[in-house]
């Protein structure tokens, strides 16, 4: 099973600590935010992450801005913002693109390509311990399957079917 997270931009909650419990690789799709972030995805599975615009210094210089993840036959294209894709992914023999940065969840087939992008529903709330982030945790639940898209705070409220499930869908 795989876990992707996005835009954790410095904060990682237990929330999506515990949702990401058991999955055999982490996809973090830019904007960490913070090195420590991926110190602990690590403790819990290998980690694959690219650089999104908030990751700045020496640590995030060694994040590549794409990744290319290959799970078992599925190769992944993963990069932070989906403006910024500069290939075509049917063409170079992706069966999905993973992003992050826009902060609109959302699941999508393009030409046979699947496109994946899960963040905060509502902008603007984003590694922050305020009061009105709260109030967004509250209100949203994190996926309970295996395919963990997840912000720094809420993920989207659908509970999409496995990510192997989707991916063979589109293949």
């Amino acid at each position: 099973m795989i876990g992707v997270i996005s835009d954790t931009h410095g904060l990682l909650r237990p929330e999506a600590v515990k949702a990401l419990e058991g999955v055999e690789t982490i996809i973090h799709a830019g904007d960490v935010g913070d090195p420590k972030i991926l110190d602990r995805l690590r403790e819990i599975a290998p980690v694959f992450a690219v650089r999104g615009n908030v990751d700045r210094g020496e640590w995030a210089q060694q994040l590549p801005l794409t990744e290319v993840v290959q799970v078992r036959e599925v190769s992944l294209y993963v990069l932070h913002d989906l403006n910024e894709l500069d290939l075509v992914p049917a063409a170079a023999g992706f069966s999905a693109v993973i992003s992050g940065h826009s902060h609109q969840p959302k699941i999508e087939r393009r030409n046979g390509v699947l496109y994946l992008c899960y963040a905060l529903r509502e902008k603007g709330v984003i590694g922050t311990n305020s009061a009105e982030s709260q109030q967004v945790q509250q209100k949203t639940q994190f996926l309970p399957s295996k395919l963990l898209l997840h912000s720094a705070v809420a993920a989207a409220t659908t509970s999409p079917p496995d990510l192997m499930s989707i991916l063979a869908q589109a293949v």
